[in-house]
């Protein structure tokens, strides 16, 4: 009998470690590139005079901000982001 075990890695990212990620960015390049998930249609009309949204795929929404916008108004609607490369870098 032939018994195969798959073992993966993975990490928890924190939602602070994911803002620190994004602080990091905005220091670094003036702006972020994030995506957000499992968004309604209503909510991408909300979020598109807070946020620069680059295409929506989906339920996902691609997006960039600069400091002001991130931190002053994005933030304060608590969705959880992924931080990502921006596609001129990838």
């Amino acid at each position: 009998m032939l018994v195969l075990v798959f073992a993966s890695s993975f990490s928890i990212t924190t939602a602070q470690e994911v803002q620190d990620i994004a602080s990091k960015m905005l220091k670094e390049r003036g702006e972020v590139y994030f995506k957000i998930n499992n968004l309604s249609n209503k909510e991408i009309l909300e979020l598109s005079p807070v946020i620069l949204i680059d295409k929506v795929e989906n339920e996902s929404v691609f997006a960039y901000a600069n400091k002001k916008m991130f931190k002053s108004s994005f933030l304060d609607l608590n969705y959880d982001y992924e931080v990502l490369t921006p596609p001129a870098f990838a």
